[in-house]
């Protein structure tokens, strides 16, 4: 009984992961226009502006230059993002916590969650975390912010059989646009998405520190999320196309789904 019902678990393991990685691949599939510019765009920012994407959706350099020929490289993308980036660096948004209502009861219990909120916001230094996000924005057009609870972070507690007991804390990551994949490129926000996928190459080390598991480890493009591959054409010296590929690495899915009839909580 014991083993027909874990062969029934396995099976609905193995459904769900098919299902989502099935799921993944198409959202992928869809996007690839969108990821080709976002690399055109990095490219032109590093100052490689002799490259174009080819009619099959990839990068290549531009132009069959002679011999003769002289090329020079005038970058004039990197000094205007900068500077944007640098303008939008100083104006910062303010978090405050308002009073439910005018008694004295309220007026301190907003003071005080005004304090934790700035103090959190110092702590896990969103300062940083908004730059990175910024500087997403401006090259690829948006950038999204990870809002999570970890249960490791913090001041220890104590100690159970299954391991140690932290407090935990709130954490905030930037995500690049190269690791979000929505259900749908023509929603104007993420209110109006069923379910958004958070695909990422991590190190193979910090999956098994993290969730126990042991993957092998393989050589990753960080941005297309694909293995890496020779790459072809004439890309070289200064205008050589940026490597993103990585060693070690496995591909982590996460899906996020709202709530539903069937999933009154969401999963």
């Amino acid at each position: 009984m014991k083993n027909r019902i874990k062969k029934k678990e396995e099976q609905f393991e193995e459904s769900l992961v098919a299902q989502v990685r099935e799921d993944f691949l198409e959202r992928q599939k869809l996007r690839r226009a969108l990821e080709a510019q976002w690399e055109l765009n990095m490219n032109y920012l590093a100052g490689n502006q002799y490259c174009d994407i080819n009619p099959l959706g990839e990068l290549e350099e531009s132009g069959d230059g002679y011999m003769w020929q002289s090329r020079e490289v005038f970058n004039n993308i990197t000094p205007i993002i900068e500077s944007r980036i640098a303008k939008l660096s100083r104006v910062r948004p303010v978090m405050s916590v308002r009073a439910a209502g005018d008694e004295n009861g309220d007026l301190k219990t907003a003071k005080l969650a005004g304090s934790i909120l700035n103090s959190t916001y110092n702590r896990i230094e969103l300062d940083k975390i908004i730059n990175s996000a910024t500087m997403w924005s401006e090259v690829c057009g948006t950038a999204f912010y990870k809002v999570m609870w970890d249960a490791s972070a913090g001041k220890k507690l104590g100690a159970t059989e299954d391991g140690d007991v932290f407090e935990g804390d709130v954490r905030v990551i930037c995500c690049p646009p190269f690791e979000i994949f929505p259900d749908s490129l023509h929603a104007e926000d993420t209110a109006s998405l069923r379910s958004i996928i958070h695909a990422r190459a991590v190190d193979v080390g910090e999956i098994e520190r993290k969730y126990g598991v042991s993957v092998a480890g393989e050589e990753l493009d960080v941005y297309t999320l694909q293995r890496a591959r020779a790459e072809s054409g004439s890309f070289g010296g200064a205008f050589a196309k940026i490597k993103s590929a990585e060693k070690d690495k496995a591909l982590v899915i996460e899906r996020y789904e709202r709530p539903s009839p069937q999933y009154p909580n969401g999963r």
